[in-house]
């Protein structure tokens, strides 16, 4: 998993309902729960958002009723010191980067790893709803990666992704002298589903309904957990829809309207085009585009002449002056055609019929010479 999701309240409250089976201060931290003191704010909706963002999750407490608070995606297991405190959203100089080093886990080894044993085993898990996620890939003679966009088929369901969560001191006092906590989650992850391996190797680890979101926050999580690994990794993706999107999001500040919207991914010519003839559907779009920019007043482009490369070599064998009429090459039979060409630096010799038309050496890429053209031949029969 990349680490970049599309978060909006909507998810949150429509998640929370569910589970609570009534309205969403059910989930409202209170003083009554230890360390769940909302010490910062968050936005409505976060179009691009990934670690070291604060996003509204649902967990249940330790009666079993399922709340929500705030927290940083991003877990930080351990509290922090006088001398070295760890930073809250609000702070002067506040960075995200502690954050990335712990923002997923893997549910395969999440309840051996002893940074998350813990967690699993005191029942501090979540559930981290959200509009859906992102995930790139390179695609080939491209320079940019291609985001895509990956989200329910629903879209008033939201994903549902499982997590662990950790509530720390941070090493400071807040304004009534009380010791100031630190919420902070992971993503649990898994294998990605065989037919989208294509484009990440992990995946967000998604709940599939209801009455295993209920049973992951208030049951053992271990148990659960492989319950829903196995339903997740062969029904869920049958209800997802995966796009691609601008690639404007490969800046993690773009927060533009189109973030998740999907677009048409524009064809690379394959190389192999530019060595194969030209259709006639080529040349009539050719055609079209010269009178289009006739029309307009502007210059039209210059018509390739048809055959790709090998008219390269037709117009250089047309100006080769003609023998004459009754001379030994126009009459005799044993006439030389070329059936291959050698290069004129390495003596590699290039016999194959596609490697007549190469205007460089296929061994050790010297520029093809005109002397080469007629440097290995048969005689005509």
């Amino acid at each position: 998993m990349c680490g970049r999701a599309y978060y909006s309240e909507r998810s949150v409250d429509a998640a929370a309902q569910s589970l609570c089976h009534q309205k969403t201060t059910c989930g409202t931290p209170s003083d009554s729960d230890p360390g769940s003191r909302v010490i910062y704010s968050i936005k409505d909706s976060k179009k691009n958002s990934g670690p070291g963002h604060t996003f509204r999750v649902i967990y249940a407490s330790a009666n079993g009723s399922v709340k929500i608070d705030e927290m940083i995606w991003g877990l930080i297991p351990n509290g922090g010191s006088i001398s070295s405190p760890h930073r809250i959203p609000t702070d002067e100089g506040f960075s995200v980067s502690p954050h990335y080093k712990m923002f997923n886990a893997r549910s395969e080894t999440v309840h051996e790893k002893v940074s998350f044993a813990r967690y699993i085993r005191s029942g501090q898990v979540c559930i981290f709803a959200v509009d859906g996620y992102y995930e790139w890939t390179q695609p080939i003679q491209q320079v940019k990666k291609q985001p895509y966009f990956v989200r329910s088929r629903d879209l008033r369901q939201p994903l549902l992704l499982a997590g662990v969560y950790a509530r720390v001191k941070t090493g400071r006092e807040d304004e009534s002298g009380k010791d100031e906590m630190i919420s902070t989650f992971a993503v649990l992850t898994a294998d990605a589903h065989p037919q989208y391996a294509w484009l990440h190797p992990r995946q967000p680890l998604m709940i599939p309904d209801l009455e295993l979101a209920r049973a992951w926050l208030k049951n053992n999580p271990r148990n659960v957990l492989e319950e829903i690994r196995d339903i997740a990794g062969s029904t869920l993706w049958d209800n997802l829809s995966v796009y691609p999107v601008t690639t404007k999001m490969n800046d993690a500040r773009y927060q533009g309207d189109d973030c998740a919207t999907e677009i048409k991914l524009k064809k690379v010519r394959s190389i192999q085009t530019f060595f194969s003839p030209r259709t006639a559907h080529d040349k009539i779009e050719t055609e079209d585009e010269s009178k289009s920019a006739v029309k307009k007043g502007s210059k039209p482009k210059r018509k390739c002449a048809s055959g790709g490369i090998e008219s390269f070599f037709k117009r250089e064998k047309d100006t080769e002056p003609k023998p004459v009429a009754g001379s030994p090459s126009e009459t005799s039979p044993s006439a030389e055609i070329a059936i291959s060409w050698q290069c004129s630096t390495c003596t590699y010799v290039h016999s194959r019929p596609e490697q007549m038309f190469y205007l460089a050496c296929d061994i050790c890429g010297s520029p093809r010479k005109v002397a080469d053209l007629a440097s290995t031949k048969k005689p005509k029969t």
